[in-house]
């Protein structure tokens, strides 16, 4: 008997078993799995592809089926959704407190696209993150969410009594702890929001819309977000009708360049004789990304490019990629590696335009050639994983299902449980028709 005959034997007595004994249901996945990518894959290439089929038509429909079996199966079973905290492209553990002081900003970004901007004076955490679910505790101060959709994977978000749930939007969430002041305002889709004062059913609240609820009096109300409460680019509240500039007092630094003195700064240097004018650089490290990128495009941001050391180039690098300004950061990232390319950030810069043309362009092309440049370059590095599930999911969205096919098999090779399994398990279920 040979091996591929032997494959469909042992599938038959598996089903043929029926998974009488739940706590044997592990291990029958895993031989499960064992199976269809067995199929799926020729181990004599590098990048493994799908073995075509001839030998008979129960073949096809057997891996089909032993695929469609393991989605089911493994569908209650969950895995951990990686997050990191700023550039440090390090994963980060749920449950630690991350807390930015008055003159810092963090930026929370998830392997599923999913971000959150934590601004000054916040105290908040993760603490759970998985393919099912995840929980963010804001203790004080104010958070910016953009979620991705997907259907099984929700997002609560608990400051206080008050809970936001959500499964795909954007919105930003404060939390006055002293006063017990609780606000919600959504820019995209719509959450539901539960707590003091509200009917145990929630309330939905729709794009344009904001809430806000006293916990002391229990008063709730909800209406259009008025424009003088405009959240702004920062995640703070402020007029939008403002002029920033007028707020601004742009200042010549001693070596030429332009740095940024805020009226409030001004007026107590006026006081104290000892004005506090900030560089670009010292901006971005207080994490005032925007503020940062502004003082830097007045300089010109490709004269900067060409002469700054790697190490503000990488600052000003993610600065860009952290203000929403795509096209800067791109071209920084580029320039990057073209200047410092024997670097380990020249790599990981790779997959940081690869993320931008994805997630930020939503051009799939561009960001395949960049995810595979990742891989070629960084074939055991800290974002391999997310790098082969996007490969896979780019070569969907393109149609190139051979590709798509190729990738998620090799990808179930060495992530089984991984964040991208079931989109993987799924594309062979769907394609294995030889």
């Amino acid at each position: 008997m040979n091996r591929q005959n032997e494959q469909i034997e042992r599938f038959g007595q598996i089903l043929r078993e029926g998974y009488r004994e739940q706590d044997e249901t592990l291990s029958k996945n895993t031989q499960l799995k064992d199976i269809v990518v067995g199929f799926a894959v020729d181990r004599s290439t590098n990048i493994r592809k799908p073995r075509i089929l001839l030998a008979t038509g129960l073949t096809a429909a057997v891996v089909a089926a032993a695929a469609i079996i393991l989605i089911v199966a493994t569908a209650s079973r969950t895995t951990a959704l990686s997050f990191y905290i700023d550039h440090s492209m390090e994963t980060a553990q749920a449950g630690s407190w991350i807390r930015a002081d008055a003159d810092e900003h963090h930026n929370i970004h998830f392997s599923d696209g999913s971000a959150i901007s934590v601004s000054p004076k916040t105290e908040t955490r993760i603490a759970a993150a998985d393919s099912e679910q995840v929980i963010v505790d804001l203790n004080r101060g104010a958070l910016k969410l953009k979620v991705t959709p997907k259907r099984n994977n929700k997002w609560t978000v608990r400051a206080g009594p008050y809970q936001v749930k959500v499964v795909g939007t954007r919105f930003s969430v404060q939390w006055q702890a002293d006063e017990a002041v609780f606000s919600v305002q959504v820019t995209r889709g719509k959450v539901s929001v539960y707590g003091p004062g509200i009917d145990a059913n929630g309330i939905f609240v729709a794009a344009g819309s904001q809430l806000k609820a006293e916990g002391q009096t229990n008063v709730v109300s909800v209406g259009a977000v008025p424009p003088q409460n405009a959240v702004s680019s920062e995640g703070s509240v402020c007029p939008t009708g403002s002029n920033t500039s007028s707020l601004q007092q742009k200042t010549p630094t001693k070596d030429g360049s332009t740095s940024v003195t805020d009226s409030a700064e001004t007026t107590k240097s006026n006081r104290t004789s000892q004005p506090l004018s900030r560089t670009w650089q010292q901006l971005a490290k207080a994490k005032q990304y925007r503020q940062a990128l502004r003082v830097a495009q007045e300089l010109g941001v490709s004269k900067l490019a060409a002469t700054l050391s790697a190490d503000n180039l990488w600052l000003l690098a993610t600065t860009a990629r952290y203000s929403s300004s795509d096209a800067d950061a791109i071209d920084l990232f580029v320039t990057y590696r073209k200047r410092f390319s024997t670097t380990a950030k020249s790599r990981t810069a790779a997959y940081l335009i690869a993320e931008q043309f994805f997630n930020a362009q939503g051009d799939a092309v561009r960001a395949k050639q960049w995810f595979a440049t990742y891989l070629k370059e960084s074939p055991n590095g800290a974002l391999h994983e997310e790098a082969l599930g996007h490969l896979m999911k780019t070569s969907v969205q393109l149609g190139q299902n051979t590709d798509a096919r190729n990738y998620a098999a090799s990808y179930l090779q060495q992530y089984p449980d991984g964040n991208f399994s079931k989109q993987a398990y799924s594309i062979l279920a769907k394609s294995v028709v030889y």
